[in-house]
């Protein structure tokens, strides 16, 4: 009876170490720990998360009220200061409110400005990753 030799002259290849028993399941519960851990972790995030209520039209972001403190040429845009110099929610939300019934063209118009100013932003987003993408490639 031959008995195969493993590197080790005074070890039989049958005879190697090969985790059994309680360590082999101590190493499965050690590798698989870390995957459960994260997937349970954004698993329960996902569902406790209070997130921002479903828009499916897209109305929503992109309104003519984020407009607010975009000004061209240096100037305060339509938000409104305060005596302080600091911005006064309350008076820019009344600006807008005004605007909406008295000039509701204008409102409606500032909305589409503020969308199409996402969407240009967001294509250049888009167009960078591809060069990027294909000057590593």
């Amino acid at each position: 009876m031959m008995v195969e030799v493993s590197r080790r002259r005074w070890l039989p290849a049958s005879k190697t170490f090969a985790p059994a028993g309680g360590l082999l399941r101590l190493r499965q519960v050690f590798a698989v720990a870390p995957i459960v851990a994260i997937v349970l972790a954004l698993g329960a995030t996902a569902v406790l998360a209070d997130g921002p209520e479903v828009d499916p039209a897209g109305t929503v972001l992109g309104a003519a009220e984020d407009l607010a403190g975009i000004s061209i040429g240096g100037g305060q845009g339509f938000a409104v200061l305060d005596a302080d110099g600091a911005f006064d929610a309350v008076a820019t939300a009344k600006v807008f409110e005004d605007a909406k019934t008295k000039e509701p063209f204008a409102y409606n118009l500032a909305g589409y400005v503020n969308q199409n100013r996402l969407a240009i932003n967001f294509m250049w987003v888009l167009i960078s990753i591809a060069i990027v993408v294909t000057v590593a490639a």
